[in-house]
């Protein structure tokens, strides 16, 4: 998603969040797709991931806490990269999230495609936030949809 981002850490799993956000909602555009739970590889009989639910899947659901991967100086396969794949959840489940309020899948795919083209290669977590934020009001939504985006992003720990 993110050109030259560092795939690793925080970087990697925002990269990694959006991925999977950006694949669940175009689906729903297209109408691929009536998962509501917002699933990952559910067409294949075995999902890997819940947008809805990361703790099923072994995902955090905020930042620090239950099965939240701490980030490491030396990245690598054996530890996910310092938590790419299992830590994106901190990212996806705040678009479910903000789906789950009430947002329209139309308003969701721009405010999610405008806010990953404000981040850096080095984008965390809390400039995730920003970027939603900042985003939000580029695409037009209202000041109720900045205050629920800026306490889901919070309850979520970033």
């Amino acid at each position: 998603t993110l050109s030259g981002d560092l795939y690793e850490n925080a970087s990697g799993a925002v990269n990694e969040g959006l991925s999977d956000i950006m694949g669940n909602l175009c689906e729903m555009i297209l109408g691929e797709t009536e998962d509501r739970d917002w699933l990952m590889a559910e067409s294949s009989g075995r999902a890997v991931r819940s947008m809805s639910s990361p703790s099923m899947y072994r995902q955090p659901e905020k930042l620090g806490g239950r099965y939240y991967q701490e980030p490491t100086d030396q990245p690598s396969l054996d530890n996910d990269l310092g938590g790419v794949h299992v830590n994106n959840s901190l990212i996806s489940h705040a678009a479910w999230k903000l789906c789950d309020q009430g947002m329209g899948v139309e308003d969701a795919f721009y405010l999610w495609r405008e806010a990953s083209t404000l981040l850096t290669p080095k984008s965390g977590y809390q400039e995730m936030h920003q970027a939603l934020l900042f985003a939000a009001k580029i695409v037009g939504l209202d000041e109720t949809w900045c205050e629920k985006i800026d306490r889901t992003c919070r309850e979520m720990g970033y």
